[in-house]
């Protein structure tokens, strides 16, 4: 067998899996909204909510352009969220395993309650759990798509944990 064989079909299989995603522009998930009290912190997130994520309209070449998350939160929070927007697309690019956000828009506005369903704690991945993530995308050269794998993996299993 070519030795060069895995590593294409592992790319091959990431770019159809993930190609289709952006190419339909998601908006927020359910794992996002649950990991929110991870990326801010749990007292700005006692107080906000991310709402949705506003894509901007296709480029004519149909190159992908990451969007702005919108925010809803109350006076108290917005502040502090406000200083913190840099950290927070980053800390949401890299749990989406793609640079998906540009910016942050905040709605001073009460926050939606959480419901019960979002409300459950993310269980921690086990040993095992990341051994196994990392074993399926080390046959993957591209260190930036390796990256991306590894975050959606880890995004699968805690959604298989709960």
């Amino acid at each position: 067998m070519n030795s060069n064989k895995g590593p294409k079909q592992v790319a091959s299989l990431a770019s159809k899996l993930v190609d289709p995603i952006l190419a339909k522009r998601v908006g927020m998930t359910t794992a996002l909204i649950a990991a929110w009290p991870e990326i801010v912190g749990p007292d700005t997130a006692k107080q906000s909510r991310p709402i949705k994520i506003k894509w901007p309209p296709r480029a004519s070449d149909g190159e992908f352009q990451p969007g702005t998350l919108i925010v809803a939160t109350n006076a108290m929070a917005a502040l502090h969220l406000q200083h913190e927007t840099g950290e927070v697309i980053e800390r949401v690019n890299t749990f989406m395993g793609y640079s998906a956000i540009k910016a942050v828009k905040i709605e001073q506005r009460p926050a939606p309650a959480r419901s019960t369903k979002m409300a459950m704690p993310t269980r921690p991945l086990t040993k095992g759990d990341t051994a196994k993530i990392d074993n399926a995308v080390k046959p993957v050269e591209s260190e930036r798509l390796q990256k991306a794998l590894k975050a959606m993996g880890e995004g699968v299993m805690r959604e298989r944990r709960r």
